[in-house]
């Protein structure tokens, strides 16, 4: 699926810690991903429904709600583990006063019913992001994510990886 958005600097050294942050932000909470159906849409349904609930939490700069939607056996390409993911994300909640992110889905792929990934693009700045169209004119810093998703049991989808790149402006449309 494609087209969902909803609105939401850094040292080249910092980028790559803050983006593996930010990426955990706007991942699939547990509780909201829970429950049995027979609706193959529904997962699609749950984690764009646990996107905004993402954004709202980051909003609030809860570490440890944001947290348990790391997988204890989350470890990236980097060596990043939960515990690393932890401080990285606490970090970052208390260094900037405010964080306001826009996200834009580009796609959910439920590879079978256990497994799915998500690619989408975030611009993540000081102040609100209220269209695609204000990117240019904001200072903002804009990334491209694929998480990968595992459901660990009948009502948890969990992050066990990511991988982040820089995007562009055009990204977003």
């Amino acid at each position: 699926m494609t087209g969902s958005t909803s609105a939401a600097a850094v040292s080249p050294r910092a980028a790559s810690g803050y983006a593996l942050a930010l990426s955990l932000l706007l991942s699939v909470s547990p509780w909201l991903l829970g429950g049995c159906s027979n609706d193959p849409e529904e997962p699609e349904v749950q984690i764009r429904q646990s996107i905004d609930s993402a954004q709202r939490a980051a909003s609030n700069k809860n570490v440890s709600d944001l947290m348990e939607i790391v997988s204890k056996q989350y470890v990236d390409g980097r060596g990043l583990t939960h515990q690393h993911v932890a401080r990285l994300v606490a970090f970052y909640l208390n260094r900037y006063q405010t964080v306001h992110l826009f996200t834009r889905i580009k796609e959910i792929d439920l590879t079978d019913a256990e497994n799915a990934h998500v690619d989408l693009v975030v611009a993540m700045a000081g102040q609100p992001i209220g269209e695609e169209s204000d990117l240019t004119n904001l200072r903002a810093d804009l990334y491209r994510f694929n998480l990968r998703f595992v459901k660990e049991n009948a009502d948890s989808w969990r992050i066990v990886r990511t991988n982040w790149s820089r995007a562009h402006p055009a990204d977003f449309l």
